[in-house]
């Protein structure tokens, strides 16, 4: 489990506010980013042959994965579980620096490569801008002239996708493609901020 691994993302943990995802818009919150963990976290579990029992999609597309390969967490709802189907533990490591996060897992080696693939099934046209006028200026400046545009967020398509294992003898061929899931993710309006 994830969360029971990592516990409740708060403050007097250390943790920071970033942009997090709420009913289909990024806002701002506490443990904004803990979501790249745990995509990177479950895609190194699929290709070890973890057996993921556990894994949600974001409602709108994240843009550090291909669609139907991220795994949503937070403190109260939403997990990330997997087990160990071998006879000898595993070994996680888990590192980063300032841009890259990195998690191996060690343990008795698999009899395939395992690989994943990830196919959009249907894509929506991205919606139209919504615009707001930003009278307590927290986007435009205060000196800005009226009619000022700023961009606060992009719009999103909404994507039909799916996820596949592949799996592959040591000498690169294909024994077989596994379906692991499927997912639909939101169409959301970007926002631009007009100066009064």
């Amino acid at each position: 489990s994830f969360n029971g691994v990592v516990g409740a993302r708060t403050e007097k943990k250390g943790y920071c506010v970033a942009k997090i995802i709420v009913g289909g818009e990024y806002v701002e919150g506490v443990g904004g980013g803990v979501c790249q963990v745990s995509t990177t976290l479950y895609n190194a579990a699929l290709c070890a042959g973890m057996n993921v029992t556990c894994v949600k999609n974001h409602t709108i597309q994240p843009s550090y994965v291909p669609p139907s390969l991220d795994a949503m967490v937070n403190s109260s709802s939403s997990d990330l579980r997997f087990i160990n189907p071998y006879t000898t533990p595993v070994f996680i490591k888990a590192e980063s620096d300032s841009d890259t996060a990195r998690i191996t897992f060690y343990g008795a080696e698999p009899e395939y490569v395992i690989k994943t693939v990830s196919r959009v099934v249907s894509r929506t046209e991205v919606p139209e801008d919504k615009e707001i006028i930003d009278s307590e200026h927290k986007f435009v400046d205060e000196v800005s002239p009226a009619g000022t545009r700023v961009r606060v967020s992009y719009g999103h398509a909404g994507v039909k996708s799916e996820a596949f294992l592949r799996y592959f003898t040591k000498s690169g061929a294909l024994v077989r493609e596994e379906k692991i899931r499927s997912d639909n993710y939101a169409k959301t309006q970007g926002i631009v901020a007009v100066a009064p």
